[in-house]
C-alpha cells in the first residue's frame, strides 16, 4: 500500500477545499454575518491539514486500483468532516452529526436535509450548502486531475473510482485533458443556466445557487418550498431543461461539440433515458389529471417532478403526497433508475438497467436454447462477460446494503413508505421522500449515520467505501 501518495493526494484535495471556502467567506463578510469566524477557522484548519499531508515526501508515485479507491474514499470523508464545521460553528445547530449529515448530503448531491427551516440560515451557509452540490457533482478529484500533472495510469484509477457509471469512457487519450474537457462542459452549462435564471427576474444569489444545485443534481435551495417558492413557470422550465441535461452522459455533449451529433443520438442509453421520461410522463399526467384545473398545469407538475426525480436533483414544487399511489410509486421507481452513466445524477444508472435487462433476456434464451451462444450488446458492441458480471455484482451488493439499511432505519418506528423511500432517497442521492416526511431531523442518531453511509456509498458507487472495511485492503500483499 502506497500510503504516502494517498495522503499526499488527499492533501491536494484539502488545498482546493480551503480555496473554495473563500467564496462563502466573502459572502459572510459582505453580508456582515456572524459566520465569518466559522469560515476563517475552517479555512485555517483545512490549510494546516493540507500542508501536513502534502509535506510528506512521496518516493513512489505509482498507484493501483486499491490506492485509487482509498484516495477517493478518504478525500470525500475528510472533505465532509471539515465542510461541516462552518455550519456547526456558525449556526445554532443541534449537533455536529446533523451538520455532518447536511454536508455529506451536499457533497454527495443528495439534497436530503435535517434543517427544518432553511430560510433562517445565514446567506453564506445557504451558499455553501448549494456550492457543495456543485463541488461534488462532477467530483473534486476530477477537478484536481484537471489541474495537476502526474502519471496518467494513476489518474485513471482515481477517475474510475469517482466518476459515476459502470463504464468510464475517456474522451481523449490523456486523463488530464479528459478531466479538463469534463469540467469545461460542466462550468459552461452551469453559467448558461445561471444567466437564464437571472434573465428570468431571479436575484443573482438565487440564480447562482439554483444553478449550483441543478448542475450537481443536488436539490438544496434557500427556501423551504424549494423551486415552488418562486411561483414562476419560466424558472421551472429552465430547471426542467437543465435537470435533464445534467442527467446525460457528458460524452454526449463532447460529441456534439466536435460535430458528431449523429453518433451522440445513436446512444442506446440516451434513447432509453428519454423513453422512460416520456412513458412516465404519459402515465402520471393521465393519473393526476383530475387534481388540477387544466391539462397544462398537470403536465407542468408531472414533467417537473419526473425530471427532478430521475435526475436525482430533488427540487420540489407541489406536494406529491397528494397524488394517487400509482404516480407516487412511479416516482419511487425513477429514484432507482437515476440518470445516465458519466453524468452528475445518482441512482443505478440507465446503462446498468439496460445491461441487467439484456442479461436477463440472454439467460432466459439460454434456458430455452441451451446450445445457443449469445452476448449482451450495447450500442451494437458486445460486452465482455466480465463487464456483465461486474454490473450484476454491483446490483447484488447494492440490494444487500439497501435491505440492511432499511431494517436498521425501521427501528425508528416509521411506516413502510417513509422508511423505504428515505433509504431509497439517500442511497440513490435523490433527496425528497414519500409519506409526508419533509426533513430527516426526526430520525435517531443511528439512522442518520446509516443515511450518511448510504449517501456516500451511493455517490461513490459502493466500492470506495466498502474497501475501507475489508481486511484485504490493509493486508500487505504476499510477494513471490
Amino acid at each position: 500500500m502506497n500510503y504516502r501518495v494517498v495522503f499526499h493526494t488527499v492533501g491536494q484535495i484539502l488545498k482546493v477545499e480551503s480555496i473554495l471556502l473563500l467564496l462563502p467567506l466573502a459572502i459572510a463578510i459582505v453580508k456582515e454575518e456572524n459566520t465569518v469566524f466559522a469560515f476563517c477557522v475552517t479555512i485555517v484548519i483545512t490549510a494546516a491539514l493540507a500542508a501536513a499531508f502534502t509535506l510528506l515526501p512521496v518516493r513512489k508515485k505509482q498507484t493501483f486500483a486499491r490506492e485509487g479507491l482509498l484516495i477517493v474514499a478518504f478525500s470525500w470523508i475528510i472533505m465532509s468532516i471539515i465542510g461541516a464545521l462552518p455550519m456547526y460553528l456558525g449556526t445554532h445547530a443541534r449537533s455536529y452529526l446533523d451538520c455532518l449529515f447536511e454536508t455529506v448530503s451536499g457533497f454527495t448531491t443528495t439534497g436530503a436535509s435535517v434543517v427544518d427551516n432553511v430560510e433562517i440560515l445565514p446567506k453564506s451557509i445557504n451558499f455553501w450548502r448549494c456550492f457543495t452540490h456543485w463541488i461534488g457533482g462532477m467530483g473534486i478529484l476530477v477537478f484536481v486531475l484537471a489541474l495537476v500533472s502526474g502519471n496518467d495510469n494513476n489518474s485513471m484509477h482515481i477517475l474510475k473510482a469517482e466518476v459515476p457509471g459502470p463504464i468510464t469512457g475517456k474522451l481523449v487519450a490523456k486523463t488530464k485533458v479528459n478531466s479538463r474537457i469534463l469540467y469545461a462542459i460542466y462550468i459552461v452549462l452551469t453559467l448558461i443556466e445561471a444567466l437564464l435564471l437571472k434573465l428570468g427576474g431571479n436575484s443573482l444569489f438565487d440564480s447562482v445557487t439554483i444553478a449550483f444545485s441543478t448542475a450537481g443534481t443536488g436539490g438544496f435551495c434557500s427556501y423551504n418550498a424549494s423551486i415552488g417558492a418562486y411561483h414562476s413557470l419560466y424558472t421551472e422550465i429552465v430547471c426542467i431543461v437543465f435537470m435533464l441535461l445534467f442527467s446525460l452522459n457528458f460524452n454526449i455533449f463532447y460529441l456534439i461539440v466536435v460535430r458528431q451529433t449523429k453518433r451522440a443520438l445513436k446512444s442506446e442509453e440516451l434513447r432509453t433515458f428519454f423513453a422512460i421520461v416520456f412513458l412516465s410522463f404519459l402515465v402520471i399526467v393521465f393519473n393526476i389529471r383530475r387534481l388540477y384545473p387544466t391539462f397544462g398545469e398537470s403536465s407542468r407538475n408531472a414533467l417537473f417532478w419526473i425530471s427532478s426525480i430521475i435526475s436525482t436533483t430533488g427540487f420540489t414544487t407541489v406536494d406529491v403526497n397528494e397524488w394517487p399511489k400509482l404516480s407516487q410509486h412511479i416516482l419511487l421507481a425513477l429514484m432507482f433508475f437515476g440518470g445516465c452513466a458519466g453524468s452528475t445524477a445518482g441512482g443505478l444508472k440507465i446503462s446498468r438497467v439496460i445491461i441487467i435487462a439484456k442479461n436477463a433476456k440472454r439467460s432466459l434464451k439460454k434456458i430455452i436454447y441451451p446450445s445457443s451462444v449469445t452476448t449482451v450488446k450495447v450500442d451494437g458492441e458486445s460486452l465482455s462477460d466480465e463487464t456483465v458480471y461486474g454490473v450484476t455484482t454491483f446490483v447484488t451488493i447494492y440490494l444487500m446494503i439497501f435491505i440492511a439499511s432499511f431494517l436498521i432505519v425501521s427501528a425508528d418506528g416509521n411506516d413502510l413508505t417513509k422508511s423505504f423511500s428515505a433509504v431509497a432517497s439517500c442511497i440513490n442521492n435523490v433527496g425528497p421522500t414519500l409519506g409526508g416526511l419533509t426533513t430527516f431531523s426526526s430520525y435517531s442518531p443511528l439512522s442518520k449515520v446509516v443515511f450518511i453511509l448510504d449517501m456516500l456509498i451511493g455517490r461513490l458507487e459502493i466500492y470506495p467505501i466498502i474497501v475501507l472495511f475489508l481486511f484485504s485492503t490493509w493486508k500487505k500483499p504476499i510477494r513471490h
